[in-house]
């Protein structure tokens, strides 16, 4: 029989030699829930991704760092997927000269792969690398021209 883990313990890094914890303050200490040892957030209301390694500590004072982990919490970029409307992105509505112009363009919400990741805002941006915010005019183009 080898030598019972006597604890375990978070830490930010693998620290190697060093066997230093780097404190993750928003992490508590792994617990035992059902056989299972868990590490939990201090705060589950966040919308953070937490990467972190497990220090076990053996009787005898025999260490070794396990990891890394990662834990998402919440809505992050890496624990949810938006996928165009059902009724698919429509790119142009044409509008013909004399027609209102009122109305043309109904923007369909994504849906969010998880349920409670609710849409708060949608941002027409620059169709570039930047991704900056759009501020120009509204735009008109012509793929045939105009006819006499």
């Amino acid at each position: 029989m080898g030598c019972p883990i006597t604890t375990r313990e978070v830490s930010a890094s693998d620290n190697g030699e060093n066997n230093a914890i780097t404190a993750v303050s928003a992490l508590q200490a792994p617990t035992l829930v059902s056989s299972t040892w868990k590490v939990k957030p201090s705060n589950n209301a966040l919308h953070y991704k937490y990467t972190f390694y497990v220090k076990v500590t053996a009787l005898g004072g025999s260490n070794k760092y396990f990891g890394p982990y990662e834990l998402d919490i919440g809505c992050t970029t890496t624990s949810v997927v938006y996928t165009d409307a059902a009724s698919g992105f429509v790119t142009n509505v044409p509008v013909y000269v004399g027609d209102s112009v009122v109305n043309k363009y109904t923007f369909a919400q994504p849906t969010s792969s998880r349920a409670w990741c609710v849409i708060v805002s949608n941002v027409i941006v620059n169709n570039d690398a930047t991704g900056t915010a759009w501020s120009g005019s509204s735009q008109v183009a012509s793929t045939q021209g105009c006819a006499s």
